[in-house]
């Protein structure tokens, strides 16, 4: 518990894509709309960027800049499930689960990664509305 203490400041992100994921699963359990399909693609795709990107510690200062690499990131890691899927002759449904097993083994394996790395301040993750509509 000392630890998500002194780290709380990284868990802000965490808990951020936590949160998008409950109001994608209420959203969709209710109804399914254009919106909910739109928040579950981005959402697919934007997890798995920003989680390898704290993995191998890429840092950038602008917000345009760490958006356009967690797409980019997301997009190569979707492209190739989605290739394995197709080598694997697997059905959508398998390649779903397939997908949702690596979204959450790298997500977890980023949390862990960064609760247990050294504490520093390159690994901050800044966010202001405030810069972004500069």
């Amino acid at each position: 518990m000392n630890l998500l203490l002194k780290r709380s400041h990284l868990l802000q992100p965490y808990i951020l894509f936590i949160c998008w994921f409950l109001f994608i699963f209420l959203i969709s359990y209710f109804k399914t709309t254009a919106f909910s399909i739109a928040l579950v693609f981005l959402f697919m795709i934007f997890l798995p960027g920003f989680s390898l990107s704290r993995i191998l510690k890429i840092n950038y200062t602008n917000v345009i800049d760490r958006l356009i690499l967690w797409l980019t990131l997301g997009l190569i890691v979707n492209l190739s499930l989605s290739l394995v899927g197709i080598l694997l002759g697997l059905t959508i449904s398998g390649l779903e689960i397939l997908i949702l097993a690596v979204l959450g083994l790298i997500f977890g394996s980023a949390l862990i990664l960064d609760l247990l790395r050294p504490d520093n301040q390159s690994s901050h993750f800044p966010f202001s509305f405030k810069d972004i509509f500069k």
